[in-house]
């Protein structure tokens, strides 16, 4: 199920220090993408390497290495979005898509 959203990029920019959110060039940069994940996720491992085999730039946060205040920003951030929070969260563009979504992920970055 993908989910629509407004103003989670800027909002998750006011919380996370930029040092924290990691960017990875591709030459697929039609799209904003940003993941929030967890380090140690297999799910979250298999987005990211979706996302480099499609050549896909985008930008990632881990958010059990954020310091603890960031990451309690963050989660109350993402709660305005979701009502269950699960690893790993895509945004793309306008959209929010939670956990591994293989097809719904690629349609979205068509």
């Amino acid at each position: 199920m993908i989910y629509y959203i407004v103003d989670s990029m800027k909002e998750i920019a006011d919380v996370v220090v930029p040092k924290n959110i990691m960017k990875i060039d591709g030459k697929n940069n039609n799209h904003d993408v940003f993941l929030v994940t967890i380090s140690t996720c297999i799910w979250c491992k298999m987005l990211k390497k979706l996302l480099d085999e499609n050549n896909i730039q985008y930008q990632y946060v881990d958010i059990d290495l954020l310091p603890k205040a960031q990451k309690n920003s963050l989660v109350r951030v993402l709660s305005n979005y979701t009502d269950r929070l699960g690893f790993p969260i895509c945004f793309i563009d306008e959209a929010m898509i939670r956990g591994f979504k293989e097809n719904e992920i690629l349609n979205k970055l068509k």
